[in-house]
């Protein structure tokens, strides 16, 4: 049984990896063959995940079921190929598949966040919710040049299919693996106060949003290194900070976490208003790796941590859009971005 623990982990993980290449790895494909619409393609990703992400919240017929989570699997996949073999119909095929895409990762990321959560194998939760972080990061910092590499070896038909398989063996691959699905209801630990789950997860996806754009804006003619190598670092950083994480919450109450974090963050980012500061980058980004990961700890502590999840990330997701359209004001949004940052300074002189 141990070993049948160990082999869904490994499918868990890789889908985690995957789903987080496929989150940013469509730039490439959608800069060539959508071109103008490409933000119309996001944007439809966006509302589909969201979706999908309160469908669960709202119905435990979703998310209770015993293969509910290979099902959705296997539909975002089924989604990639039909992408494929309506390739034909662009824009359309694009612009509507990106939706169900985003719709199936909606319904699907939630309860894989909650299998990792439960799992008997590889180590304690803090372990686990490193390890699937860190995948995701890796995955959504590749994803690109990783696509576009693979571009110049296979046509888009035959990537998206390649792909949808592969979502759809790992999906099939679980179906045998999966005992009965963990309780959504009985108490897991100590339960985080709303405010210290929901506000670091708001603020690590506006984190998100903003750092990508404003490194390509403003970052990348600030440091001796190219685009690719900062990102390339960055996940770096961010997988060293998932794994202080666990040391962090093991010595520190998440309220105390929750509160001093974004103070760090804040710091960090008004920093690099100056130009000789724009390491300081780096600093941010541990930072930032940490307050991810808290956020998901205190999930993982929280009973129904599926649905939690599935709500709060649903209502944090437009941190996203928040982080992007800051990034647009170049250095002044650095103090949009702080002053998001001071929430809980405001909220304990309050």
């Amino acid at each position: 049984m141990q070993r049948l623990g160990a082999l869904a982990a490994v499918l868990f993980y890789l889908q985690s990896l995957l789903h987080g290449a496929f989150a940013s790895g469509f730039i490439p494909i959608l800069r060539v063959y959508v071109k103008a619409q490409a933000p119309l393609a996001f944007a439809l990703y966006f509302a589909g995940l969201v979706l999908g992400q309160l469908a669960i919240a709202a119905s435990a017929r979703l998310r209770r079921p015993r293969l509910a989570y290979p099902i959705y699997e296997a539909a975002f996949g089924a989604t990639l190929c039909a992408m494929a073999l309506g390739f034909g119909w662009l824009p359309f095929s694009l612009l509507a598949g990106r939706f169900f895409e985003g719709f199936f990762a909606g319904l699907a990321v939630p309860l894989l966040f909650q299998w990792v959560a439960a799992l008997s194998a590889l180590g304690s939760a803090a372990r686990r919710i490193a390890l699937f972080n860190s995948l995701f990061a890796v995955g959504f910092v590749v994803g690109p040049p990783l696509v576009a590499g693979l571009l110049h070896l296979a046509a888009p038909p035959l990537l998206l299919g390649g792909f949808g398989v592969l979502f759809v063996a790992c999906a099939l691959a679980l179906v045998p693996l999966l005992g009965a699905v963990p309780d959504d209801s009985a108490e897991t630990g100590p339960r985080a106060g709303w405010l210290d789950t929901f506000y670091p997860l708001a603020l690590g996806k506006c984190a998100y949003g903003f750092i990508l754009p404003f490194t390509t804006q403003v970052l990348a003619d600030r440091l001796p290194l190219s685009v690719a190598a900062i990102l390339l670092a960055l996940s770096g950083v961010f997988i060293v900070g998932q794994w202080l994480g666990g040391v962090a919450t093991a010595r520190f109450s998440p309220t105390l976490l929750a509160d001093v974090l974004p103070l760090l963050l804040g710091g960090f980012v008004i920093a690099m208003a100056v130009p000789a500061l724009a390491w300081l980058l780096f600093a941010g980004g541990l930072v930032h790796s940490l307050l991810m990961f808290v956020a998901l700890m205190n999930l993982a502590r929280t009973p129904g941590n599926a649905r939690q999840f599935a709500l709060l990330s649903s209502l944090s997701d437009p941190g996203l859009v928040l982080g992007a359209g800051l990034a647009g004001l170049g250095v002044a949004g650095l103090v949009g971005l702080a002053l998001l940052c001071l929430v809980p300074l405001a909220r304990r002189l309050w």
